[in-house]
Order: C-alpha cells, then structure tokens, then sequence
C-alpha cells in the first residue's frame, strides 16, 4: 500500500498576496503542511505540484526529500480546477500510488494525529465509500439567500444541537484511491465518506482576516502542545538545576526532578514530582524509569546536569572518587538514555548533556571532573548519532564559570593562597572578556532552546560552549 500526498501550490493569491510562502509565526506558511506530512508515518511521498520559484527554491534548500513538479503554463491561474490539476501531477510523473492524499498550504493547523486517522477510517470503510474528505460539521440554522429556511421549521424552534447537522467541506484533507481518481477524474468519488475535523484544526487561510485569525491559533495551539511536555531533570536542586526546573516550569511543562538532596520550599514550587535518588547506584536508571513511567508516563527531555566535583591532584584521587565522580557524572547519562529510550522516541523528544569547560580546557586539581565531563562532550556525539534514526537529538552544553555553589566550592582549588574568596570571584569575573560570570538562568534558558524541535529541530551531536569567551583567549596573554 503505497500513499502519495499531492500539494498544489501558486505562486501568486490574489485575495491574499504571496499567502503560500509568506511568514506566519516567522516561518513560511507552506513549511507547516510539509513538515506535517513527514511526521506522518503512513505517507510514503510527497509532491508538490508550483508555479512558484520562490517555493520550488525553498523546497529543494529545506525540504530535498520532496518531490517537486513544474507545473505547466497552461495549467497556471487560479481558474484551473484543482482535479485536472491532480490528475495531471499524477500522469505526467507517472506517480504509483495506491492512495492519495490532497490537502494545502493554507491548512497549517492541520494535525499528524488527524492525517493517519483519516487513512485509517478510509482503509476500514473502502469496502462501502470510495473516497473521504474532511469536514466540519454545524449545528445551527441556515437559510437560502432568498430568505428561505435550509435545515429547520421556524414555527417550531428546536434547540440547534437537536438540528440535523449540515457538513461544511473545508479543504483540509482528501484520501482518494487510485481507483476513483482514474473512473471519475476527480478527488472526491459518488460514495465518499465524511471525516469530521474541530473547528480550530479546520481553521483555512482565504481572506486576510483568516491569515492573522490563524496565526494567533497557531500561537494558542503551541502553547497548549507545551502544557502535556514532560521533563526529567537530574541534580534538579544544585544551582543550575534550579534554574533548569523553573525555566521548563513557566513554560508550562511538567518538571520531574531528581536529586540527592531533598528540595527546600522554594525549589518545591518548579518541580511537579521529585524522587530522592543516588545516581552512583547501579540500579539508578530503572528507579528513575519507573518514577516517569509511574508520574506521567511521558517523556520529551532528558537534562542530564547532575554532578559530583572532586578537588584534588590526580595523584591523590581515590578509586571510591573516581567511581563517584564517573557514575554520576557520566555513567547514568549513557543509561538514562538508553532505559528512557521508548519514550524519547514516541515523542521524538531530546537529551541534553550539560558537560563543563573542562571537557576541552582544565586546570589542576580536578582530573576525575574533567575526565567525566568530557566523555559526557563525546558520548553525545556518539548518542545522537545512533539515536537520530528515531528522531532522538542529542546534545551538550559547556557551562564555564556560572554562579553556583559548585563554583563557589571550588574556589579554593589553587585559585587562592588564603585569600578573601569574594575577591577570588571578583577576579574570577576580571578574566572574562565580558568581565562577569554566568548566571544559573543562562544555562536554563540555551537548555529550554535545544529541546524545542520547532526552533532547535536541526541541532544534534552538538557541544556547545557558553563561558562569556574565556576559553578563546591564549593562556600567555
């Protein structure tokens, strides 16, 4: 069974100038449908059927994968039925579908969940309707432009839910299988079953009022998406920890926070369940599974941040802090991963490793954190690209010196000879090029970043460092 999904789309509109490729949201109103269409599972192609170069350009530069046809010049206007123009991407190409799928630019709300449900209903009702398309469905009273009551007695006013509903077609979705399209030369058959879609997902863009309608339907509808996003944060009570669960917390996703240490009521307010777990154990990463599979059952971010730091010479490094410092720093990223793999995948979700400078540059006293932290830097590599195939993205980020009580504990690592440690920050903050230190919401706010796939989707196996440039300057200057 082999599905086709055929999009037209002109270059010129003429009731709404440049719609199909202008920005709504920032992004090109056409790259919503598209990217629909390559998260559905059961679409095997798609095709775009233009006129427009500036489409054909913005296809092959984001979107290679799909298939483009230069519509001929006799078929370009707004006259031309959109049949013939089906029927003719289809011959000309010489397209094997069993099954085609219509839709448009103008239906960005238009959802995956929806596409497979209408290709599922069709299969199971082909026997008895050749064809479907998508409608939205009115409970109210209509009249005739002569006056005259459509569906309703108005000496008899019953309610209008108790009405006999009439079915809008609203341009969203058409499953037609080939079979239809070759007898009738068309997309909708004799016999074609009605799918009936909510209101705000057949929100369609032909007047200028519809296109600033649904560009504040598309902001709604992303805030919603974040209200079920889950998140699992580890070291969730540290510095940046903190600053990680109240960053995802006022976006509206659910914080699961895991920690050593019990939260203090401040802490408290950021996180919707908290499990006390020592990640040194070797039984962490199914006590952390089981705590997400029992609270939500979701999962669509791994922060893994939690971490040990021993401050000492190499030579004095002990085998019970080398295994601390490692198991908790490194060992538990790798397994989180894989034993929260299942769900990541279902939600096409994201780790993000949060490693150290000290991955790349070091400096005395601090051999095992610097060792952890850059197997964290290079098993993010070799994560995301194993995990890619799933849609899993994988990344690091390379905090330097952030204002936390592990940096402030580490002051007096060869940084001091007894000095005051408020002038030891202070001349921390001299060295950087931005003359100051990072912030715990700093890290919060480039971790928020990478795990939106609408913003970062592109981003993976990437390490990438925020230390206000510290690292850039020679150590001789």
């Amino acid at each position: 069974m082999k599905i086709i999904a055929i999009i037209p789309i002109k270059h010129n509109s003429t009731r709404v100038p440049g719609k199909n490729y202008r920005l709504l949201n920032g992004k090109p109103l056409y790259h919503y449908i598209i990217e629909t269409l390559l998260h559905a599972p059961s679409v095997n192609e798609i095709v775009v059927d233009t006129d427009s170069p500036t489409i054909k350009e913005g296809l092959n530069c984001f979107f290679p994968s799909v298939r483009v046809y230069d519509r001929p010049k006799e078929l370009h206007g707004g006259d031309v039925s959109t049949n013939l123009l089906l029927c003719n991407v289809i011959e000309q190409l010489g397209l094997d579908g069993d099954i085609y799928l219509h839709t448009h630019t103008t239906n960005p709300l238009l959802k995956v969940e929806t596409i497979e449900n209408c290709i599922k209903t069709f299969l199971d009702h082909k026997d008895t309707n050749d064809s479907l398309f998508t409608v939205k469905c009115h409970h109210t009273r209509f009249y005739t432009k002569d006056s005259l009551p459509m569906n309703h007695d108005p000496e008899n006013l019953i309610p209008t839910q108790n009405l006999d509903p009439i079915y809008e077609e609203n341009s969203c979705l058409y499953v037609v299988p080939i079979e239809t399209i070759q007898k009738y030369r068309r997309r909708i058959g004799n016999n074609p079953y009605l799918y009936v879609m909510e209101d705000i997902e057949s929100q369609d863009i032909d007047w200028e009022d519809d296109f600033r309608t649904t560009e504040a339907l598309v902001k709604y509808r992303s805030e919603l998406d974040k209200k079920g996003k889950v998140v699992l944060v580890t070291g969730c009570n540290g510095g940046i920890g903190e600053a990680l669960c109240k960053k995802f917390r006022t976006e509206g996703w659910e914080v699961l926070g895991v920690d050593i240490k019990d939260p203090n009521l401040k802490q408290q307010v950021y996180l919707s369940q908290y499990k006390n777990v020592d990640l040194t154990t070797d039984d962490a990463h199914n006590t952390i599974y089981e705590f997400v599979n029992d609270s939500f059952g979701r999962l669509d971010c791994i922060v893994n941040n939690a971490a040990i730091q021993v401050n000492k010479p190499a030579n004095e490094t002990t085998l019970e802090d080398w295994a601390n410092v490692m198991n908790c720093n490194l060992r538990i990223s790798m397994f989180l991963g894989q034993r929260l793999y299942s769900f990541l995948k279902e939600t096409s979700g994201s780790i993000i490793n949060i490693s150290s400078v000290h991955a790349t540059q070091t400096s005395t006293n601090i051999a095992a954190y610097a060792t952890a932290k850059g197997g964290l830097a290079s098993m993010t590599r070799a994560m995301g690209l194993e995990y890619a195939k799933d849609n899993i993205r994988v990344n690091c980020i390379l905090p330097g010196a952030i204002n936390t009580p592990m940096l402030k504990d580490g002051l007096t690592r060869g940084h001091t000879d007894g000095s005051d440690p408020d002038e030891v920050m202070k001349n921390f903050e001299r060295k950087h090029p931005l003359g100051r230190i990072g912030q715990p919401r700093e890290i919060a706010e480039l971790a928020y970043f990478l795990s939106d796939n609408t913003k970062a989707g592109f981003f993976t196996c990437q390490s990438l460092t925020m230390d206000g440039g510290v690292t850039t300057r020679l150590s001789i200057e």
